[in-house]
């Protein structure tokens, strides 16, 4: 069980034959890392066996990251499902704050793979089945997990798989790093685009990560882990898994897609592709967008007449955005700067838009920030200059769709809009991720 670092030199350690909270009896040490001491210990009163997770003195004396640790446990602990390991109760006593948990006795699916390597397709669907079940019905409950990654999924003994670490796992690693300034960052590989650049997730972060967690398994790596990560998983699509039946990739490239709307919308969807079944999934709703006192037609509601802003200060860009997308049969409005955008979008309604950064009166991040502050959620393509990462990440900190430099192929501005307006079929969608 990966929980990354180590305590620190002066945490106390919990020894084996130790009684804590005058009824835990410790056996043996499990793990322990920068954020808990796991311990097997046996439940005296109810001579039970359990896993015990201390949390570090940093957060145990800190009463604000205790209460917010106790209130995402009291969500966890309604969770009752064979596929989830079982909190039973946060203990909060003057020496020790630490979870009770269900023990299981196993490796963990990162475990397994560091012991196996790639693992064969038949053995990763037998885990897949339990991890998308338990996913399912923790949605059901409308709870997102957040922190899916194959350390978090264990095998017991019986060849059962059990998710664990529900909400709980980020609310602690946040609390840690908020009192002790130091940020930890251990599952970056397994994170949602939407996710990683701090914009507001859904239960479909979670089947995006648990796409991961399988691309892992048949490959022995995740879909990115080496280089710039973070950048790779906003801006490229992975490579399929080599060996691996066409069926089962077509499943987990869609369960990786960048946008959420693209993927499976359910977890025994994304199962049921993967065994070949044909995935009953209900469409997601539609959403309703507003700009202030008005309604805005989400772009998949439509057929095939979007409409679409450029906002470039050069007219040479526009005028060669306006002439590439008319080409295609887009209905193409342009507009000056951010102030001259916003006074179009209060006249009509757009399915996307195409913003330089840098203008005048007001900038693309800017026009950007304060749309979706109003909860327009249309899509947005970040036109510009500017090869700088810091004003890549800022961009999709603020909500961007997608980011793409100056000068562009006419073939790679066509595929972003054909991508995020959804205007293609099925099977022209996995040529668009190969191309953006």
């Amino acid at each position: 069980m990966d929980i990354g670092g180590l305590l620190p030199k002066h945490e106390p350690i919990i020894e084996p034959g130790e009684t804590i909270a005058g009824r835990y009896l410790v056996e043996k040490e499990i793990a322990r890392g920068g954020m808990a001491h796991i311990l097997r210990a046996e439940d005296t009163f109810l001579n039970t066996i359990v896993a015990l997770k201390v949390l570090p003195l940093a957060l145990a004396r800190n009463r604000h990251a205790v209460n917010e640790i106790k209130e995402e446990a009291r969500i966890t602990m309604a969770l009752n499902h064979p596929n989830i390991v079982k909190l039973h109760q946060f203990e909060n006593t003057p020496k020790h704050k630490f979870l009770v948990m269900e023990y299981v006795d196993g490796l963990s699916l990162e475990a397994v793979v560091d012991e196996k390597g790639k693992i064969p397709v038949e053995e990763a669907l037998s885990y897949m089945r339990d991890a998308c079940a338990a996913l399912d019905y923790a949605h059901s409950e409308g709870v997102i997990h957040r922190d899916i990654k194959s350390g978090n999924f264990l095998v017991s003994s019986k060849g059962t798989v059990k998710l664990t670490d529900f909400g709980i796992a980020q609310k602690v690693h946040r609390a840690f790093a908020k009192i002790t300034q130091k940020e930890i960052m251990g599952t970056v590989p397994y994170m949602s685009p939407e996710q990683l650049v701090g914009r507001k997730i859904d239960y479909r972060s979670d089947i995006y990560s648990l796409g991961a967690v399988l691309y892992e398994l048949l490959s022995g790596f995740p879909p990115f882990f080496s280089g710039s990560i973070e950048a790779q998983i906003v801006l490229s699509a992975p490579k399929p898994v080599e060996g691996a039946p066409r069926h089962v990739n077509d499943a987990i490239l869609k369960a990786l897609s960048k946008s959420p709307s693209l993927r499976w919308q359910s977890a025994t969807a994304f199962y049921r592709a993967l065994t070949s079944e044909a995935p009953q999934e209900k469409a997601p709703p539609e959403p309703k967008l507003r700009w202030p006192g008005r309604e805005i037609v989400p772009a998949a509601a439509k057929k095939r007449d979007f409409r679409i802003l450029a906002v470039d200060d050069e007219q040479d860009v526009r005028t060669v955005v306006e002439t590439i997308l008319a080409d295609e049969g887009y209905d193409v409005d342009t507009a000056f700067d951010g102030l001259d955008a916003l006074q179009k979008l209060g006249e009509g309604s757009y399915d996307l838009l195409i913003l330089d950064i840098l203008m005048p009166r007001m900038d693309g991040i800017q026009l950007l920030s304060r749309i979706r502050n109003e909860g327009v959620n249309i899509p947005v393509i970040m036109l510009t200059a500017l090869s700088d990462q810091k004003n890549m990440l800022e961009s999709y900190r603020s909500g961007a769709d997608y980011y793409m430099l100056k000068p562009f192929a006419r073939d790679k501005l066509t595929s972003a809009v054909q991508y995020l307006l959804g205007d293609f079929s099925e099977a022209h969608r996995q040529d668009l991720e190969r191309v953006l």
